[in-house]
C-alpha cells in the first residue's frame, strides 16, 4: 500500500477511500475514521474481491460495504 499511484474515491466524512495500483495489481482501501458505523454505497467494480488477514472488520454486500467505527475494508481489483 506504500508504492505506486493513488485515486481518492469519493465518500463521506469520516471516511478515507483510495484506490493504490502498483505493477498491474490494484487495491480498493476504505478506512472509517468515524466513532460510529458507516454504511457505504459503492460499485461492485470499485469494492473488488474482499482480502482477508487483515485484522479489520467489515460487512460486505452487493455493492456496499459496512464498517464498523475505526474499520477497514481492502478488495483486490481485477
Amino acid at each position: 500500500l506504500r508504492c505506486g499511484s493513488i485515486r481518492f474515491l469519493e465518500v463521506p466524512e469520516p471516511v478515507l477511500g483510495f484506490v493504490r495500483r502498483h505493477q498491474g495489481r490494484a487495491v480498493t482501501c476504505l478506512f472509517n475514521l468515524g466513532p460510529d458505523e458507516v454504511h457505504l454505497d459503492l460499485p461492485d467494480d470499485c469494492l473488488g474481491k474482499p482480502m482477508e488477514g487483515h485484522g479489520f472488520e467489515y460487512v460486505r454486500g452487493r455493492g456496499c460495504v459496512v464498517l464498523p467505527a475505526q474499520g477497514a475494508y481492502f478488495g483486490e481489483m481485477a
